[in-house]
């Protein structure tokens, strides 16, 4: 049973727990070791619930998706506020976004080395070679910007360096196959979720130095 743990406070005193089975069956959610949310099935988790904590924190748990990507989120929310760490939760989507990145890299790199040093014919048709081993130090830099800095430059030029390759990709699928280009597409997706994350962090840096 997948079972993972937030906190609500920054003592981490207020332990917030999330279980269940399969396909968010059985879903449940307690405060504090205590049962305070219960979901049966997946519907019941889209439907949602709320949990008044107390007179000033109103806790809601649903599950949502995008409309166009078809990508569900798992919301959990105090005062319509993702809790730290939790999926929705900008700084945690900005993590996967890097750790995203730093996969691509490590793979632009490793085949392309791979490519170039053996020779391997089926790798160099589908275009890996010392470009993408260069490419994948670019993501590498990148990738720690967006970390260390919240960039959001960084992030529209790894999606722009991502797209120009999936479509050089797709322009060459008559000799090849399109997984290459499907599992960029899918990684453009990914990484696009970062942009809004970006910005609300920024949002609250500033609105915290306006405080």
């Amino acid at each position: 049973m997948p079972t993972k743990q937030y906190y609500l406070d920054s003592n981490k005193t207020e332990p917030l727990t999330i279980e269940w089975k399969g396909i968010y069956k059985d879903f449940k959610v307690s405060l504090k070791d205590s049962e305070v949310l219960h979901f049966e099935n997946k519907k019941a988790l889209e439907n949602g619930a709320e949990y008044r904590i107390d007179e000033n924190r109103l806790l809601t748990v649903r599950l949502t998706k995008k409309k166009y990507t078809g990508f569900e989120n798992l919301e959990i929310l105090v005062n319509n506020e993702p809790v730290k760490g939790s999926p929705t939760d900008p700084f945690e989507i900005v993590k996967g976004v890097c750790e995203l990145l730093f996969v691509i890299a490590a793979l632009n790199v490793i085949l392309g080395l791979i490519a170039e040093l053996f020779s391997i014919e089926l790798l160099l048709n589908y275009g890996l070679g010392f470009g993408t081993v260069i490419a994948g130090l670019i993501y590498t830099i990148l990738g720690f910007l967006i970390k260390l800095k919240n960039s959001l430059i960084a992030l529209v030029l790894s999606i722009f360096l991502l797209a120009a390759d999936a479509i050089l990709s797709f322009a060459s699928m008559a000799s090849g196959s399109a997984t290459g280009f499907t599992f960029k597409l899918i990684f453009i997706l990914l990484l696009w979720r970062g942009i809004r994350a970006i910005r609300e962090i920024k949002k609250r840096e500033l609105k915290a130095i306006g405080n």
